[in-house]
């Protein structure tokens, strides 16, 4: 199998030439203000490690990224004040048992991984103590909020405090409170609670970073019924907005087999990229500034089609093909996207086989396949920067999602690629005015084998002419080139997102109308401008592509579509499209028209992205 890899990641010659461009610039790409890849942003897996278990999980490449369920077995045992009735007792948690009960275990994660690496903290949300008053919500939930949230800040003093300090850095005061519906606790409620907790808390604890609402499930179908969902995101965005730090939600995919096809859907890279442009939208316009955004859960949730009670080395590839596939979009979005903890576990079969499906590893400690997930991306290291790249526009699906990573003083260029595609993919890789040629290096591509299984085929050389390349069927490869570039005053390439001044707008008599708004300082320097548009239709057959596409009167005719397998499994169609727009179009005020097919559908949002150089002008050979 290793040879077969090798040659198809050998020279292609004219096969390759009707295939994806990839194009390479001797340019450092800073986003969100960061150039270098930072492995502990996207490293995280679900729950904390027993000691016994820890040195096994951190062989893969994992770590713990969320402490799950913090408040369980604690809550329902919280004491009553005697001196103020109705609200949780100071002295309980102040206990010094209590307290190293209560940190014993997430201390040894924090001393397992390394101090350096944060642990998010979250609660439940499901369990309180006996005295308080849980009438309005059928014994489930406190009436009195402000007690509740009294009790969820005494219990992160009591972290603090047990661990001389060492709180974790990020907070979510209650997981996925939207599953609380079912326990008859409306959405109205959890929004007062967050806005109650996070005043408690960061009157302590400034410096710990509170967020939400860790929402879940609501992405795949956040345009049905006309977006009827997006009003439970603005509530609480209404809320959030200049006092909590940052927006979490939960991208949740599914993956369907039927005979020997199979697709995932869900918030796949078109609709997440859209849904992470509403919320920062909706976040210009109300703070006029971006909120950060956590994935603080990711991953597979329903299979259908494979008997999830049986082993199947089919669905450990799909767990680990959408972990990939997620953070390539996620380092794309990195500007606004902080972190990400994937929902993969050490080890569970709390559901039988279901949830081994999602277990790094087996009951005696050894390596399932899912740990593939964490090895692939294991030798990434921070020293490592990234280049700007650009993807072709090509008037159809983006099946080539792609990065360039350089560690400048060993000058090894290190090259990421992710197909989409049920079928090889041929790639270019294109050097902005032959910088660099490429010619033998090695591969390390994690696929799908004629076994139905994954297979990670590590440094495989490979030699390579023309800059052509190809990358195996629905697979994740890694390529590694030693250049003689220096990588000596490198041009900074700055991206900024800028986002339009309405959303949800409707297409009416086929058209619909936003405006884009610059300062005079973002006209400066631009070397690539991109117009991204996220659209809604009602009608299955129709055209999610505007039939016409204008800034400024000047119709834009390159674009591209990101991936989206999904539009037959949900209740609307859902289309990313990313234009190339010329930068001497642009203005201070940027009008954007659409004309599309038919009406009955919404563009959701739109957002320019715009590339600036900064630093050196010229390129060191």
């Amino acid at each position: 199998m290793n040879m077969l890899l090798s040659t198809a990641l050998a020279l292609c010659y004219l096969s390759c030439v009707l295939g994806y461009t990839v194009t390479i610039y001797p340019e450092y790409l800073v986003q969100g203000g960061r150039t270098n890849f930072d492995p502990d942003r996207w490293n995280g897996k679900m729950g904390l490690d027993n000691p016994g278990i820890l040195p096994y999980v951190k062989k893969t490449g994992a770590r713990t990224g969320r402490w799950l369920n913090s408040d369980l077995g604690y809550f329902d045992k919280v004491t009553e004040d005697p001196k103020r009735t109705g609200y949780p007792n100071p002295a309980f948690f102040q206990d010094a048992q209590f307290q190293h009960n209560l940190v014993e275990k997430y201390l040894d994660n924090l001393n397992g991984y390394g101090k350096h690496r944060p642990i998010m903290l979250e609660l439940k949300g499901y369990q309180w103590p006996h005295w308080m008053d849980t009438s309005e919500h059928k014994g489930n939930f406190p009436n009195n909020l402000d007690a509740a949230a009294e009790t969820i800040s005494l219990f992160v003093q009591a972290i603090h405090n047990g661990t001389n300090g060492a709180v974790p850095p990020y907070f979510e005061p209650i997981n996925e409170p939207n599953t609380l519906a079912k326990l008859d606790v409306n959405w109205t409620t959890i929004v007062n609670v967050f806005e109650l907790v996070a005043k408690k808390v960061k009157a302590v604890h400034p410096n710990v970073r509170i967020g939400g609402p860790a929402f879940t499930a609501g992405i795949t179908t956040m345009d049905k019924w006309n977006f009827n969902k997006w009003s439970t995101i603005t509530q609480f965005m209404n809320m959030s907005l200049g006092l909590l730090d940052f927006f979490s939600f939960h991208p949740f995919n599914h993956f369907s087999v039927q005979g020997n096809r199979h697709h995932f859907y869900g918030p796949n890279e078109a609709r997440l990229v859209g849904t992470v442009d509403m919320v920062e939208t909706y976040a210009n316009m109300i703070s006029g500034k971006d909120i950060p955004v956590i994935f603080s859960a990711h991953g597979l949730s329903t299979v259908t089609g494979i008997d999830v009670q049986k082993p199947s080395t089919f669905l450990d590839w799909a767990y680990i093909n959408l972990h990939n596939s997620n953070i390539f979009t996620f380092l794309e979005l990195r500007y606004v996207v902080e972190r990400a903890v994937s929902f993969l576990l050490n080890y569970t079969d709390r559901k039988g086989q279901e949830s081994i499906n999602y277990s790094i590893l087996d009951k005696h400690h050894n390596e399932r396949d899912i740990a593939l997930a964490f090895h692939l991306w294991e030798n990434l290291t921070s020293t490592m920067k990234f280049l700007r790249s650009e993807s072709q526009f090509h008037q159809a699906e983006r099946q080539i999602q792609s990065h360039v990573l350089v560690e400048p003083t060993s000058k090894m260029l290190t090259i990421l690629l992710h197909n989409y595609d049920t079928a090889q993919a041929n790639v270019t890789l294109a050097f902005d005015k032959g910088w660099e040629t490429l010619t033998q290096g090695t591969s390390t591509c994690l696929y799908l084998n004629n076994r139905k299984a994954t297979q990670l085929d590590k440094e495989v050389p490979v030699h390579v002419k023309g800059n052509h390349v190809t990358v195996p069927p629905e697979a994740t490869c890694f390529l590694q080139f030693p250049t003689g570039y220096r990588f000596t005053h490198v041009p900074l390439v700055y991206e900024s997102v800028h986002y339009g001044d309405n959303m949800l707008v409707t297409i009416d008599k086929k058209t619909a109308h936003m405006n884009i708004m610059l300062d005079s300082s973002d006209l400066q320097h631009i070397m690539v401008a991109r117009l991204r548009i996220s659209v809604s239709i009602l009608d299955h057959a129709a055209n999610c592509i505007p039939a016409s596409m204008t800034i400024n009167g000047i119709t834009l005719h390159s674009f591209y579509i990101l991936h989206n397998p999904s539009n037959n499994d949900t209740q609307r169609l859902w289309a990313t499209i990313e234009y190339h727009v010329p930068t001497a179009i642009l203005k201070t005020a940027n009008a954007v028209s659409m004309t599309f097919a038919q009406d009955k559908g919404r563009v959701a949002a739109i957002a320019l992205s715009l590339r600036k150089v900064q630093g050196p002008s010229s390129r060191m050979p």
